[in-house]
């Protein structure tokens, strides 16, 4: 168990780190009550918009998005005159600026909800489909024999 000053040192360098997350909760509550409104047609999303619409899990730093969810767990969100587009590529954009064509937005944590700019990073299609399978989330269409020979390459 931890002191409580262990406790304190900690929940201030998680202040420090979290800094920008916790000025757009401030900035978005009124009276100690956080206003979750819905997205009015002609608001631009910008930072502060992302961060009031996610759950923060504290343990592994994910900001997961609690809104428009697609088939595969993505994020979506309507951006830039486009209907659905996911959400790890809007906050890429909106942290980072614009994506290099050819390139994906790939998660560090393999969390799909999760839009952690500290997350994500660019990638190619290959790329992607190496990570996939280096950790685990692709399923080869192989014999078990012929499985166990691509691992060992």
């Amino acid at each position: 168990m931890k002191t409580k000053h262990e406790r304190y040192e900690y929940n201030r360098q998680w202040a420090v780190k979290n800094r920008e997350r916790i000025r757009a909760r401030e900035r978005a509550t009124r009276h100690g009550t956080l206003i979750r409104q819905a997205r009015s047609p002609g608001e631009p999303i910008t930072k502060d918009f992302i961060i009031i619409r996610c759950r923060f899990d504290y343990a592994n730093g994910c900001w997961e998005w609690q809104r428009g969810i697609g088939k595969k767990g993505y994020g979506v969100v309507s951006f830039q005159g486009k209907s659905s587009q996911t959400l790890s590529r809007v906050v890429w954009i909106l942290w980072n600026g614009p994506i290099p064509d050819g390139l994906c937005v790939l998660h560090k944590c393999d969390n799909p909800p999760c839009c952690n700019p500290d997350h994500l990073f660019l990638g190619t299609h290959k790329q992607n489909a190496l990570d996939k399978i280096m950790k685990g989330r692709h399923q080869l269409k192989y014999s078990k024999q012929s499985s166990q020979e691509y691992q060992c390459l």
